[in-house]
């Protein structure tokens, strides 16, 4: 699978946990037909991780996003922004922040709006200006 599309699959494992906050990652991804939805090993750890750290990611969120608290962010956007930030802090090599972003844009204009999208990209991009 190539990295976008671990993303793609965690990003709606995680949308799912949105709604099911009480879930464990295990339950979430063995509720899938991996033949049907596709997940590999960095969707799995991705997921795990997210969940794992998200009261952090949610603060981190809540202090570059200039008008909305995480909660009243969409779902979707939420998701993403979770993600995004979640794969900065943990990257494996410097200077993939442009490409966590980028693909958290995307799947938010995928899955939410443009303009959701504009508005994650100026936290993210706030986020790693003062990283």
């Amino acid at each position: 699978m190539k990295r976008s599309e671990s993303r793609e699959a965690a990003f709606l494992l995680l949308f799912e946990y949105c709604f099911r906050p009480e879930a464990q990652p295990e339950e979430l991804i063995s509720a899938r037909d991996s033949d049907e939805f596709p997940y590999d090993d960095y969707t799995v750890s991705l997921t795990r991780g997210v969940i794992k750290e998200v009261e952090h990611l949610d603060t981190v969120i809540d202090t570059y996003s200039t008008k909305w608290r995480s909660s009243r962010l969409s779902k979707a956007t939420l998701t993403a922004l979770r993600m995004a930030v979640y794969e900065i802090e943990h990257a494996e090599r410097d200077n993939l922040e442009a490409v966590y972003i980028n693909e958290a844009v995307n799947l938010i204009k995928k899955y939410d709006s443009v303009d959701s999208s504009k508005y994650a990209n100026g936290i993210l991009g706030a986020y790693v200006g003062k990283k």
